[in-house]
């Protein structure tokens, strides 16, 4: 606002240092009374920005997926007390196994020495039953001699009948003593069988103790060996998912300083030719408005501080976009005492 020639005149007695503080004051009234455009540009600012078209963000896990498809093993290896019950019941199984196949092998063998006992009993009833049957054929051809020689005293036929029954005696203690060494054979033989299952139990117990000590030495060697197989593999996975994440992040990186670079370039392109022909459309209407509210507030300033006022804002270069130019010039003008139109 133009001074008055009052004030105009009054101005001739001041001193340099009161020109420059009343200067400052004029400043800083400015400044505060800016404060209320500013919150007008910002509305027409934000009503512009939200008219605008929204630019669509890029899903960076559909273009860059996090995952790499690489995927650890999980192996559950079995514990030293998992791997010594499973031998142990492996062990115990194949023992049993062989133990029943040797108790089978001895129960035939002793039922064959069995049967021969049995047989070797029957041999010797029969051979009883034939010695009854013999001797007593022979008493009754006796009897029948004596009578045909007449024979007619008792101690004629008593003696030849002693002396078949002593013969009778003489074949029985025969058969019973061959049937004695035939038993006793065969009880060896059972006896024999019977230590030789003892002693190959004994082998047996022996035999599968030094083996599952050792498989079971073998099993945790298997699992150890299949443990770091599988860690080693895990690791290489590890690694190459970190070289993946490592390269992915630079390639997003790398993406969107690319998609930064196009639009600022965009925007560039966008304010030269806006500088050559200007704005168009709804943009130029918005601008429009920008720049008639800070043209009225800055005209209405003393000509003398309008120009700095408008210059040290840290506002209005932004708001008023390619009319920042023309207003500065009508300031100018005005600190001139020259207008433009």
């Amino acid at each position: 606002m133009a001074k008055s020639l009052w004030e105009e005149f009054k101005d001739l007695f001041k001193t340099e240092e009161q020109h420059k503080q009343d200067k400052q004051e004029s400043l800083s009234d400015a400044r505060k009374r800016e404060k209320d455009i500013v919150k007008q540009l910002e509305e027409l600012d934000k009503q512009y920005r939200d008219s605008l078209p929204k630019e669509e963000e890029p899903d960076l896990e559909e273009l860059f997926p996090s995952d790499s498809g690489l995927k650890e093993h999980v192996y559950e290896a079995e514990t030293d007390e998992e791997i010594e019950n499973r031998a142990t019941a492996k062990n115990g199984a194949d023992k049993e196994r062989d133990k029943m196949k040797l108790e089978s092998e001895y129960g035939e063998d002793a039922d064959k020495v069995i049967s021969k006992k049995e047989e070797a009993k029957r041999d010797l009833a029969e051979s009883y039953d034939d010695i009854e049957t013999e001797y007593s054929a022979r008493r009754e051809d006796a009897k029948d001699d004596a009578l045909r020689q007449g024979v007619t005293r008792g101690s004629i036929l008593s003696s030849v009948l002693g002396e078949i029954n002593d013969a009778k005696r003489s074949d029985t203690a025969a058969a019973e003593q061959a049937y004695a060494v035939k038993t006793r054979e065969l009880d060896e033989k059972l006896s024999s069988l019977e230590s030789e299952l003892s002693s190959a139990l004994e082998q047996l117990d022996i035999k599968y103790a030094a083996e599952l000590s050792e498989d079971i030495k073998k099993l945790k060697e298997e699992r150890d060996k299949e443990v770091e197989k599988w860690e080693k593999y895990n690791l290489g996975v590890r690694e190459q998912q970190a070289q993946y994440a490592k390269e992915r992040e630079q390639n997003i990186n790398e993406y969107l300083l690319e998609r930064e670079n196009q639009k600022r370039d965009r925007q560039i392109q966008q304010e030269q030719y806006e500088q050559l022909y200007g704005y168009s459309g709804e943009k130029q209407k918005n601008y429009a408005e920008r720049y008639e509210i800070a043209y009225d507030f800055y005209m209405s300033l003393d000509p003398s501080i309008a120009l700095e006022a408008f210059e040290s804002s840290p506002n209005m270069q932004y708001y008023l976009g390619i009319y920042y130019d023309k207003l500065k010039k009508q300031l100018r003008a005005l600190q001139g005492n020259k207008y433009y139109v």
